[in-house]
């Protein structure tokens, strides 16, 4: 996220007295009508060597057309930890692809519960929907097959699941009473179908908790087929590829991994076994498998370039060569081959022999008389 101007306002994040819920707190949070830093949300697919802005939904939930081009000055802003107020963005990784993020549409992030709305991503941040009006929480189970989702500061007699990640949705009674709804927990692996639901009576002066478990096996949908042939009509699985949107060949961090994972318009459960990859190999470099070096900075042509003009000297200690800077560094983490073109260039120190510094010359000396002494020296022959 981007800090305009100025950090928040200390006051904008105080601890509780007592122990209170989330939702609770969440919501003393958002009543407060401080003026608050302008905030915008930008997205690395390169481990922080290039950003981006969001790239918008083309409907809302309910099918109605979205103009908003980044172009224009238009973006999707997700609440993140610099704006405690909604749950933070939520990924798994079980749920090969899926992001959950709560935010607005606009120029910058918004605090009206109004302009606020629910967003996922099937494909790591690259696009995103809108699956649902105002704020929510969910989780993931069964590899991300199943949704599990309730709104917040809203109380609620129903929770809202889905079995083809958010293209439709079902309502299910959970209470017969109001709740507050804290939290949705699967187990920490997400391949579950069991879930847990904590909650507070609404407008109960006790404030009493509620736990709630959900266990979506008994539903007995069909279990998913065709595991081992992926991408073709007879399978309920597809492939997929991580991408950031500008290599063609589709390299993510030099590599191109293949993740076998369901369609999401089969409502069937995939069970609890791991999902499996299905290759990996990597790519050939280029420049955006390269962040800039320390000096520079990334031009709006993608290049990097001196922020100014640096003097190219050697270091006092050279120790046979030194090198000089293309204003590149490999992305910590890339697997890449090649890019010879953006390494360093080695230069030979001044007044050396190459690589072969002065200090490099005493050391073979030294090795050099030694082993004389050890071969040549008749005592030591005899003591040997």
């Amino acid at each position: 996220e981007d800090f305009m101007n100025k950090y928040p306002d200390a006051s904008d994040i105080k601890e509780a007295k007592e122990p209170k819920g989330t939702a609770e707190k969440n919501e003393e949070a958002f009543g407060k009508k401080e003026v608050r830093t302008p905030m915008k949300t930008y997205i690395s697919m390169n481990r922080g060597g290039s950003w981006s802005l969001l790239n918008a939904p083309e409907q809302t939930a309910k099918g109605k057309k979205i103009s908003c081009k980044v172009s224009k000055g238009c973006s999707l802003h997700l609440h993140s930890y610099s704006s405690p107020v909604f749950p933070v963005p939520y990924s798994h990784q079980n749920a090969v692809g899926l992001v959950m993020g709560i935010g607005n549409l606009g120029t910058q992030l918004k605090y009206d519960n109004e302009e606020i709305n629910t967003y996922l991503s099937r494909d790591g941040g690259l696009s995103w929907v809108e699956i649902q009006n105002g704020p929510h929480i969910l989780e993931f189970g069964d590899h991300g097959g199943i949704i599990v989702m309730a709104p917040i500061y809203k109380a609620t007699k129903t929770i809202l699941y889905s079995w083809d990640e958010g293209i439709s949705w079902t309502e299910y009674q959970i209470s017969n009473k109001p709740l507050n709804i804290d939290a949705i927990e699967v187990e920490p692996t997400s391949r579950s179908m069991h879930f847990i639901i904590s909650g507070r009576r609404a407008k109960s002066s006790s404030e009493k908790g509620v736990v709630i478990t959900l266990d979506f096996r008994d539903l007995h949908q069909p279990a998913c087929q065709g595991v081992s042939n992926p991408d073709t009509e007879s399978s309920d699985y597809e492939t997929w590829t991580p991408y950031d949107g500008r290599h063609g060949d589709k390299c993510f961090l030099g590599k191109k991994i293949t993740y076998v994972r369901r369609k999401r318009d089969r409502q069937c459960y995939n069970g609890e076994e791991k999902e499996a990859i299905l290759y990996q190999e990597n790519c050939p470099c280029t420049e955006m498998d390269f962040e800039c070096d320390t000096g520079y900075k990334r031009t709006e042509s993608g290049q990097c370039e001196p922020i100014k003009d640096m003097p190219i000297e050697p270091p006092e200690e050279c120790n046979g060569y030194y090198t000089i800077s293309k204003g590149y560094r490999r992305i910590p983490g890339d697997t890449c081959e090649g890019g010879g073109e953006y390494d360093p260039i080695k230069l030979a120190c001044p007044g050396g022999w190459g690589i072969f510094s002065f200090r490099t010359l005493v050391i073979l000396l030294l090795l050099g008389g030694a082993y004389y002494v050890v071969t040549e020296s008749e005592w030591v022959v005899n003591a040997f």
